[in-house]
């Protein structure tokens, strides 16, 4: 009792202190005044804040994870989207399809990542060249449509082969499997282009036959350029129908060209020109060489009017073309001839000679043996042999594609040869006689009759 009223306050100060010290030295009296509506809402701030900082947290953190998904992904879909533009190009090829596959392209190349980027731009770039070879093909086409109507119309023939020279520069721009159906396309129409002209040319101067006509040079001359047109387009003589075509154009030019040697205006109208002739040895006006001339291995000596064909031993190198060993004359460097009647009289010295009718350039003429042989030699009963140092009489007559040959042995001892016919396949040259290394002959006499 003593002890409780030692702490009875005796004042409202007293009072305030001993509730102080009863609630603890750190008790704060206000703390009582705060209400407890205020306290709860601090607790609930507290907690919502809490809230908040984790809400952001995983916010952030779902936010990264789709970043890194996105980065993970973008390349991927950036390769299927580039695929799916070579896709779409590979099933609209077609060059009417070119727009709308550039269309494509452009519209989805943002999606791209700038490697896929780079490789858009090459297949735009593959759409600019087909472009360009659509327009190249569209050219191929326009110019193929000419060649094949006009293939076969003889009034067409260089209008077809000046589209088909076009056609073969356009193919070098172009690099498709369609290059060799074109080239196909474009030998086919020169050969039938070619042949139809032919056609056309034979019945021309067919009909001019039929009628009668006695003009032989115009008809010959006409199946010569008809033969000549067709010769010239070198695919043409790759079908079969070609070589049908010429040999039917040999023969009827051979027969109106006899017709024409035999007839009041053939070769006995036509004087005779002297091959033996100084003149004939000296080159012309204007002309380099002589009528006459010889290749390495032949050497040519005038005298007194004797022309001596010598076989030596050639002494500088042949030129392309040219054969050794041979006498050539012609009416000048530059001019062949074609139907004419050569006599000559020859004096075999030693080992004998090759006539050659129509010599020129290649393997297109006809040669006639006149070379003798060595003792013992095993030849034919019926083979014409001629020997050392006996002479002959020559004539030869070239027309159309034919030949006659007659050699009469001056000794009236000696058996005459049979005459000989044959043909030739050249259209033109002039007269040669071939002498190997050692031969030696003797021309006493030698003159010609063209037909022109």
């Amino acid at each position: 009792m003593a002890a409780q009223m030692a702490f009875k306050p005796r004042s409202f100060s007293q009072a305030r202190v001993r509730r102080h010290t009863r609630h603890g030295s750190g008790y704060n009296p206000e703390i009582r005044k705060t209400p407890s509506w205020m306290i709860a809402t601090a607790l609930v701030g507290g907690l919502a804040l809490l809230g908040v900082a984790g809400g952001l947290f995983v916010y952030n953190y779902i936010q990264n994870e789709k970043e890194a998904e996105e980065r993970r992904m973008r390349p991927i879909r950036s390769q299927k989207l580039l695929q799916e533009m070579r896709d779409y190009q590979a099933t609209h090829s077609g060059d009417d399809q070119i727009e709308a596959v550039r269309l494509f392209i452009n519209t989805k190349s943002g999606e791209l990542e700038p490697n896929e980027q780079q490789l858009a731009r090459l297949l735009l770039e593959a759409l600019k060249l087909q472009e360009k070879q659509a327009g190249v093909r569209k050219k191929i086409d326009k110019l193929l449509a000419d060649v094949r109507a006009g293939q076969n119309d003889p009034e067409r023939v260089d209008e077809v082969a000046a589209k088909a020279g076009e056609l073969e520069n356009l193919l070098q721009q172009i690099d498709t499997e369609r290059v060799e159906d074109v080239k196909r396309e474009i030998f086919n129409a020169r050969g039938r282009s070619a042949m139809a002209r032919a056609k056309a040319g034979i019945a021309k101067a067919d009909k001019m036959r039929e009628q009668g006509e006695q003009d032989y040079a115009s008809i010959v001359a006409l199946y010569e350029k008809v033969d000549e047109q067709l010769a010239a387009v070198l695919v043409a003589n790759k079908f079969n129908e070609t070589k049908d075509l010429r040999d039917d154009i040999a023969m009827k030019m051979s027969d109106v060209a006899e017709k024409w040697a035999e007839s009041g205006r053939g070769f006995g109208s036509v004087p005779s020109k002297d091959l033996l002739n100084p003149r004939e040895f000296q080159p012309k006006q204007a002309d380099e060489k002589s009528p006459w001339d010889a290749s390495p291995g032949a050497k040519l000596i005038l005298e007194n009017g004797t022309l001596v064909v010598e076989g030596v031993k050639p002494d500088q190198q042949q030129k392309p073309g040219e054969r050794a060993g041979i006498a050539f004359w012609s009416p000048s460097p530059t001019t062949a001839i074609r139907h004419y009647e050569l006599k000559m009289r020859v004096k075999i010295i030693k080992k004998g000679f090759q006539l050659i009718a129509r010599q020129g350039t290649g393997y297109l003429r006809h040669i006639y043996e006149m070379q003798t042989t060595d003792p013992g030699a095993k030849v034919a009963e019926e083979s014409f042999i001629p020997v050392e140092g006996a002479v002959y009489d020559i004539v030869e007559r070239v027309y159309g594609r034919k030949l006659h040959i007659e050699v009469t042995p001056a000794d009236a001892g000696e058996p005459t040869p049979a005459a000989v016919d044959s043909t030739t396949a050249a259209r033109e040259g002039g007269v040669g006689i071939q002498v190997r290394v050692g031969a030696r002959i003797e021309i006493q006499k030698m003159e010609i009759r063209i037909l022109k």
